[in-house]
């Protein structure tokens, strides 16, 4: 019975990692249990397999576990890092005062960061960073 509340518990703090690495964590591998993302999931994964079909928890699916791998994918952490790299060199530039001096450079970021934006589904794309209806980039 230890066991069994034991693997319960330490699913559940698995899949609340990915739900902090996906939200505040700002996909941070370091706050993962595991340390990284590939060898988080694969760890969920093996606790979950580890239950008898009527003890599989009713609020983690495998469908949820793939899920959360797909979301939390390298090729994800990359775009998103590179967006927050974007948004970081806009910020130096306003704070330096040569954010005017740039524009052709500022268009070609701006540009990549839009294609970066919409090549993440809508529940991976940063809450700080959005492209507005117009089509403008828009940094929080």
């Amino acid at each position: 019975m230890e066991d069994l509340r034991f693997r319960y518990s330490m699913l559940d703090r698995l899949r609340s990692d990915c739900d902090y690495f996906l939200g505040n964590g700002h996909r941070n591998e370091s706050r993962l249990w595991a340390g990284d993302v590939v060898t988080h999931i694969a760890e969920m994964k093996r606790y979950w397999l580890l239950f008898e079909d009527d003890e599989k928890p009713e609020w983690l699916t495998w469908e949820q576990i793939l899920d959360y791998e797909y979301k939390m994918a390298p090729d994800f952490n990359k775009k998103v890092q590179e967006l927050y790299h974007i948004k970081a060199t806009f910020e130096i530039w306003r704070m330096s005062g040569v954010l005017g001096q740039r524009l052709e450079e500022l268009e070609q970021l701006a540009k990549k960061a839009r294609r970066l934006y919409y090549s993440l589904p809508e529940d991976v794309r940063p809450g700080d960073v959005v492209v507005d209806h117009n089509q403008q980039l828009i940094f929080y």
